[in-house]
Parts: structure tokens; sequence; C-alpha cells
């Protein structure tokens, strides 16, 4: 029995190679207006494996503030658990933060700051402020703005 997700391609040595697409599933549960539970999953049909398992659980009290606890696992590579919370401080403006705990190193690898804008009905605008650790290759502070259309 083969799997009907497949695709074909070149590899690198110019050899022709056909492999089996990874599986992704997001799920959520809200059994109240405070309360959501949610789970990211990558399955993996060649290998009958599943090597990333995210997991989460927001709270919230209504348009005021809310909290997510979390993990993130991708299996021989990384366990990592966060927390994001936002505060709403007007009906405009509201403080938003995140870290994320490296358990295989025990370090604070990733913190993010900023406050998000609501313009209208349409758009969402973070200015942030984030520092990654841990990671020769990202090790950086970074200033940014991040732009969301709402409802798309």
């Amino acid at each position: 029995h083969e799997p009907a997700l497949r695709y074909k391609y070149w590899d690198d040595d110019n050899e022709y190679k056909q492999d089996y697409s990874e599986i992704y599933v997001n799920a959520s549960l809200s059994p109240a207006r405070w309360l959501t539970v949610g789970t990211f999953n990558r399955f993996s049909w060649e290998h009958s494996s599943t090597p990333e398992v995210n997991t989460y659980i927001t709270l919230r009290e209504r348009d005021i503030a809310s909290l997510s606890i979390g993990t993130i696992y991708l299996r021989d590579m990384c366990e990592q658990y966060y927390a994001s919370v936002s505060y709403s401080l007007t009906q405009r403006y509201q403080l938003i933060a995140s870290w994320h705990y490296d358990a295989d190193t025990s370090t604070l690898v990733y913190q993010r700051y900023g406050l998000r804008t609501k313009i209208g009905s349409t758009w969402l605008i973070d200015y942030v402020i984030s520092n990654r650790s841990g990671s020769t290759r990202e090790n950086s502070t970074s200033i940014g703005i991040n732009i969301k259309i709402l409802g798309l």
C-alpha cells in the first residue's frame, strides 16, 4: 500500500529520485471562550515517524489579556518550551512578549517584546525588538515591524 502523496525530483548528483511528502496536521479545540488547546504535528510516511510535535494552550481574559504556553519538539534536534503574553492598553494598543527556553542547553534562546497597533478593523502592526541566542548562526538582536492584514 503506497501513500498518495508522492513527489519526484532530480537530486544534486543529477539522479532521478522519488520521495513521499510529509503530512502536516494543525488542530485546535476551544471548549470555552477563554481556553484554546492545540497541536501541530508533522508525520513522515516514508519513515513511519513523527519528527515534529508542537503543542500549546492559550488562556484569554476577554480582549484584555492572553497567556500561551507550549512545547516545540523536533526529533534529535530541539526540545523547547515557550510562553507568550499580551495585554491590551486600549482598544488600539497592546503590549506583547514571548520567550523560548531550550531544555537541552538550559538557556533562554529567544525573547521578543513589542507594541501591537490595530488600525481600523483591517490591519495589525507590531513594532518589536527581539534577541536570539544559543545558535552561532542566528545570534542577534533585531528591531522589526510586522504587518498583518486581518481576515486573510
